[in-house]
């Protein structure tokens, strides 16, 4: 459409030349008395000028839609640019969202790990809890089992020592043994002045407990944890362990004993060398 504008100029622009020479031939020619036809009011020359201004006319008109289109050209590309500009953006923002995300999926990912791993400690917490409990249990047992055997020794050792201890009846004097003949009252006194040697033995025998009651104290110098043997025939038959101390009496776990010939109430103890 420009170039046919600019062939419509050009056109225009030669035919305006030819118009000024034939202007000038005009003017160089001797007038006469009878004046020749004015060569512009011929038809031709009018049909001419109708298509020179038609072309112009319609150069104009090109003209006017060539900058239309152009400048309809330049909005669609400015649109074209904008909408591309807004496209980079939206996948910039895109980009930031999936990258976004990728952090929340991997933190999801760890807090799951997390729970999996404070399920396995739960688990393993509640396993603890539930051993401790029985630990606890137990050991509630034993303190029951350890109080009552406390109790049933301190009962047969109060018994024993009621029984060692009780006091002579008033109604009855007490009978003094017959004193062996000797020859002098002088042997007589001292026999009677010497301390009786003391013979240690078991008093009683707890089954129950496995323990054995003996009449050695803290005033035969035995202390807790003591070991002890057990005699028989003159023979070592078992062994004990002093767990409870009194000034005259004391208990003693049974440590070893046969089966053929258990530890009876009357067997000797003897510490060991």
């Amino acid at each position: 459409m420009l170039r046919a504008f600019f062939r419509s100029m050009s056109s225009y622009k030669n035919l305006s030349e030819e118009l000024k020479l034939v202007e000038k031939d005009k003017s160089r020619i001797p007038s006469m008395e009878k004046p020749l036809p004015d060569p512009f009011s011929t038809p031709k020359f009018t049909g001419l000028k109708i298509t020179v201004a038609a072309a112009f006319l319609l150069s104009l008109v090109s003209l006017a839609g060539a900058v239309s289109f152009y400048q309809v050209l330049n909005s669609e590309k400015r649109k074209r640019e904008a909408l591309e500009a807004t496209q980079l953006q939206v996948q910039d923002h895109a980009a930031a969202f999936e990258k976004t995300a990728e952090q929340y999926r991997t933190e999801i990912e760890r807090m799951r790990e997390q729970l999996k791993s404070y399920g396995a400690e739960r688990k393993e917490f509640k396993w603890q809890i539930e051993e401790s409990d029985r630990r606890i249990a137990g050991l509630q047992n034993k303190l029951r089992e350890v109080e009552e055997r406390n109790k049933v020794i301190e009962e047969q050792i109060s018994k024993k020592a009621d029984a060692a201890f009780s006091p002579v009846s008033p109604d009855r004097e007490p009978s003094l043994p017959a004193l062996p003949e000797g020859p002098s009252v002088s042997s007589k006194a001292d026999q009677a002045a010497a301390p009786a040697v003391k013979t240690a033995k078991v008093l009683t025998v707890n089954r129950r407990f496995n323990f054995v009651v003996v009449n050695l104290g803290m005033q035969d110098k035995i202390k807790i944890g003591d070991p002890l043997d057990i005699e028989r025939d003159g023979k070592v038959i078992g062994s004990a362990k002093v767990e409870k101390l009194y000034e005259s009496f004391a208990s003693a776990v049974l440590v070893k004993e046969p089966k053929e010939a258990p530890v009876k109430e009357g067997d000797l103890i003897r510490r060991p060398a």
